[in-house]
């Protein structure tokens, strides 16, 4: 998606993007010195293929992000660029997830997974674990 947007980011009178990109998700690293002061943290990431259905417009990766990573994007674009961000996306999207003979394309989705045990003796600690899983999309 990063590439699709720099046909937009950079054109004069763009209503436009941020000129600086940050991932949605931080490496898993980045999240313990955040959590493992409020107790005992266990970080980790897995990786699946998630099957996506064809679609009647556009490439399947797209209908998958249009409501989630493209959202965003698509919300600070006039009509005109939505449509040169969409179609710059859907090429790139065919040579990254290369569609299979049914239409269909596996597309590799990242799963990070964060539980954090607070001892009891925490103040506000309402329970002693709580689990929080996030997933990014590498579209």
């Amino acid at each position: 998606m990063r590439s699709a947007t720099q046909s937009v980011w950079y054109r004069p009178g763009s209503t436009g993007l941020s000129q600086t990109w940050m991932a949605p998700v931080a490496p898993p690293p980045g999240y313990w010195p955040l959590l493992s002061p409020l107790g005992r943290a266990d970080i980790w990431e897995t990786e699946y293929l998630q099957h996506l259905a064809p679609v009647a417009e556009g490439h399947p990766v797209r209908a998958f992000t249009l409501s989630t990573a493209a959202r965003p994007v698509l919300a600070r674009l006039d009509t005109a660029e939505q449509a040169t961000f969409l179609s710059t996306y859907d090429t790139a999207l065919h040579d990254a997830y290369p569609l299979l003979t049914d239409g269909s394309a596996l597309m590799p989705f990242r799963r990070l997974f964060l539980v954090l045990e607070r001892p009891a003796n925490v103040p506000g600690a309402a329970s002693p674990s709580h689990s929080l899983a996030h997933g990014g999309g590498s579209a």
